[in-house]
């Protein structure tokens, strides 16, 4: 039972909520945040994607208290996950011990947030953005690249901000990309 809840709080930690650092520049109305999350390709007809690590870095400007524009660029992988795990959680997160492939990808988008309540603590916004989404599909044993692409993709964001201090705060969030023109098999198998 442990096991089965060290499994839930890593699920949580790693997809569900995606923690970043938010930091405003004194006197201005830009913004900088840096964010580290968990990700997970999710696509076909068979889930092969396990949970991995995921970093970005976002740049904006704030027009008004509640409208937005933002770069974003970010570096993640994942690996094909172990489905013949007994526990469905740990399957999730644990690596195949015979498939040595990685995925790595690099998306890069612009969008706006709307900051639905501006005069609080705590600010819950949701947005939506564009963007293009570079990866490569590499065999880990044979340090070779197998597939490689380049496709558009549109994302929707919705979370939370909490203010520590005039200047920075703390923000949970969730991101859903969804690829365009995405025929190519992504994980290996």
């Amino acid at each position: 039972m442990k096991k089965y809840k060290n499994n839930v709080i890593l699920i949580l930690l790693f997809v569900v909520t995606a923690s970043l650092l938010s930091a405003k520049i004194p006197g201005k109305q830009i913004f900088i945040e840096t964010r580290a999350s968990g990700t997970k390709l999710i696509g076909g007809e068979v889930d092969d994607s396990s949970i991995r690590e995921m970093g970005e870095f976002k740049f904006g400007y704030y027009f008004s208290r509640k409208f937005a524009l933002w770069v974003n660029g970010g570096y993640g992988f994942v690996t094909v996950r172990d489905d013949e795990k007994n526990n469905s959680l740990s399957s999730h997160i644990e690596e195949k011990p015979d498939a040595p492939y990685r995925t790595t990808f690099m998306p890069i988008s612009m969008g706006f947030r709307y900051n639905l309540l501006s005069n609080k603590i705590g600010v819950p916004y949701m947005g939506l953005g564009i963007g293009m989404f570079k990866w490569d599909l590499e065999n880990t044993d044979e340090s070779t690249v197998i597939d490689s692409d380049t496709n558009l993709f549109v994302c929707g964001i919705f979370g939370a901000e909490w203010e520590i201090s005039r200047h920075v705060g703390i923000n949970f969030g969730f991101k859903y990309q969804h690829l365009f023109d995405q025929t190519s098999d992504m994980s290996g198998l």
